[in-house]
């Protein structure tokens, strides 16, 4: 992490989707990728959108998953040096009308009970 930079308010949408998901905090890997689509879809679709310059931020995206300790991890983000900046600093619409600061915090937290409706549908499938 970069000195000077803060990160807020991820662990409240952690704490949400713990609170929402409940008894599914194990879901299988397939809902869990699904769920980190859906994310990425709807940050180019509803604002505050990525912002774009180059397009390096877009392309950084990632999606890791993974098992720990036997459950189902996904870890998603993006890997740009200058994302970090992008996403908490505080700043107007950049050239890309729509876009916006705290895009993918946005993303996450209007999104939660879909999140959970993705996951859960999967690990009834």
């Amino acid at each position: 992490m970069r000195a000077g930079v803060k990160i807020t308010g991820m662990s409240t949408v952690r704490r949400k989707l713990t609170r929402v998901m409940g008894k599914k905090r194990d879901a299988g890997m397939k809902g869990l990728i699904m769920a980190a689509a859906y994310i990425r879809q709807d940050m180019e679709l509803t604002p505050p959108l990525i912002p774009v310059d180059t397009g390096a931020l877009r392309a950084s995206w990632f999606v890791k998953p993974e098992r720990i300790g036997g459950k189902a991890i996904v870890t998603m983000g993006f890997s740009a040096p200058h994302a970090i900046f992008a996403h908490e600093m505080d700043w107007k619409e950049g050239k890309r009308p729509g876009s916006g600061p705290k895009f993918l915090q946005s993303a996450l937290n209007r999104n939660r009970r879909r999140v959970t409706r993705i996951i859960a549908t999967e690990m009834m499938l």
